[in-house]
């Protein structure tokens, strides 16, 4: 069974303020990430590839990263997550965030 499950967000700022965003992430002072609903994404490093971290049960380690422009996490747990999420700053479209593949075989999500 493939489960698709997307999450939007209108970012209010151009693409150049949504790179900061990116940067931002798993910072003291995190812009993007949601702390109102999530545990706050941290790692065992900054932001780098190869860190190792995640948020709550959900781990994973820095598979790349390419400052202000994107930033792809492989999953390691828990058991069944297979696949990576990236975020990437969006150009024309407001696309900011994706699940690719998806844990359990179909979830995207977009920011």
């Amino acid at each position: 069974m493939n489960v698709r499950n997307i999450h939007q967000r209108i970012l209010q700022c151009s693409p150049r303020q949504a790179a900061h965003l990116l940067d931002g992430l798993s910072s003291a002072k995190d812009p993007l990430w949601p702390l109102e609903s999530w545990p706050p994404m941290r790692f065992d490093r900054p932001l780098q590839a190869g860190a190792v971290g995640g948020h709550g049960p959900i781990r994973y380690v820095v598979a790349s990263y390419d400052p202000g422009k994107r930033i792809v996490f492989e999953f390691t747990a828990p058991k069944g997550f297979l696949g990576n999420h990236s975020f990437e700053p969006p150009r024309v479209s407001r696309r900011l965030d994706q699940l690719s593949p998806p844990p359990m075989g179909g979830l995207s999500c977009l920011a």
